[in-house]
């Protein structure tokens, strides 16, 4: 936020000016992943005001604003991949995603197991394998299988085989995103490396650009309790127009690739800032000074 304000601060000054000369935004503190002003009002959380975080849902008043990894995101660890990678930036990481190769035919998946057990399921449906009618999709769509693995140690004690760098994981053509440690982060990552991102389970805390987020479009969404069904769905070759199911998933791909470089660029997170500021915020706050 700061540093959009320094970059384009001058088309606020007017506004700022006329509010007095100095306008103060609240932001949330250690919390700062979940929403906390409801729009349910209670006399603990009376509500009604913007309180700026890295998410927001339909249920509360927050203000979705763009978080530090857009800046630098130290757990990305680019160093281990190659030392020469010292800076893990948003811009950085993104330019070198776009370099990998897509080795292996196959869905993707590493991460720490998650308070709300969808990890978990994920991990237990893909050991436990798909029914017939899907195997045999999957048979031409992704060769290579599945490699999914949910593990509960902390980042000392991963096991080998259980850390796979962000890099590494982008080989695979295909790779699922849901809930749990670091799921705000890593979707832009999957995306910006070409990655066929399914989406399972619902998005309850939303990040500043997951309006762009559609169905069969840039993404595919899954529902917990209707994994196979969905995937399968997903799975199905296009008619309009006539599409393999590889093909319309590389169609998907490609769109999600071209969001981040859209929204998810300095220019497209700068307008989001821009426009919040001279639409929302600073015309709500005149009105409340006004009364």
């Amino acid at each position: 936020m700061s540093d959009v304000v320094k970059r384009h601060g001058n088309l606020l000054l007017d506004d700022v000016r006329r509010l007095g000369g100095t306008v103060s935004l609240l932001f949330r503190g250690a919390d700062a992943d979940f929403p906390s002003n409801p729009r349910l009002q209670t006399s603990t959380y009376p509500g009604g005001f913007p309180l700026h975080g890295y998410s927001s849902d339909p249920g509360h008043y927050d203000i979705a604003m763009p978080d530090f990894t857009f800046v630098e995101y130290p757990e990305v660890r680019s160093h281990v991949v190659n030392t020469s990678w010292t800076s893990n930036s948003w811009p950085e990481v993104k330019a070198r995603l776009k370099k990998v190769p897509h080795t292996k035919e196959g869905f993707m998946f590493r991460g720490k197991a998650n308070w709300r057990g969808t990890r978990k399921m994920l991990e237990d449906l893909v050991n436990k394998g798909p029914p017939a009618y899907v195997r045999r999709r999957l048979k031409d769509f992704a060769p290579d299988g599945f490699d999914v693995l949910v593990h509960t140690y902390t980042p000392i004690h991963i096991l080998p085989t259980a850390f796979i760098s962000l890099y590494e994981q982008c080989e695979w053509a295909h790779t699922f995103h849901l809930s749990g440690t670091h799921y705000s982060a890593m979707l832009k990552y999957k995306l910006a490396c070409g990655q066929t991102v399914f989406l399972l389970g619902d998005v309850s805390e939303e990040e500043f650009w997951y309006d762009a987020l559609k169905d069969g479009e840039n993404v595919f969404f899954l529902r917990n309790n209707w994994f196979w069904e969905d995937l399968h769905q997903a799975l199905q070759p296009s008619e309009k127009p006539p599409l393999t199911a590889r093909e319309r998933a590389a169609c998907v791909a490609a769109r999600a690739r071209r969001l981040t470089d859209t929204y998810l660029s300095q220019h497209g997170i700068d307008c989001y800032v821009m426009i919040y500021l001279t639409r929302y915020f600073l015309p709500w706050l005149r009105r409340v000074l006004e009364v």
